[in-house]
């Protein structure tokens, strides 16, 4: 059986780097219909990512000031931005 990692990597050079199958072949030494059916598929069948739940952090409560901070700091020159404190 083939591991995630895999995947990605033929998913990876196939859509990103704009390989052909056959180099891709020849890169991972994989079989060249695995190649192909994997390419077809967006995630393999026995790969199910975990439903992640949304928490709040401990910056949650202060989004809006660092927002704001932020925002009047790229404003300044750039000789006056503050970098460290």
């Amino acid at each position: 059986m083939y591991e995630m990692s895999m995947f990605a990597k033929v998913r990876r050079l196939f859509h990103r780097d704009n390989l052909s199958v056959s180099e891709i072949q020849r890169r991972t030494s994989l079989p060249l219909n695995t190649i192909k059916v994997w390419l077809k598929k967006s995630r393999p069948d026995n790969y199910k990512y975990p439903e992640r739940t949304k928490v709040d952090d401990k910056l949650t409560p202060f989004v809006p000031i660092l927002l704001l901070a932020l925002d009047t700091k790229s404003r300044r020159s750039k000789r006056d931005r503050l970098t460290a404190y």
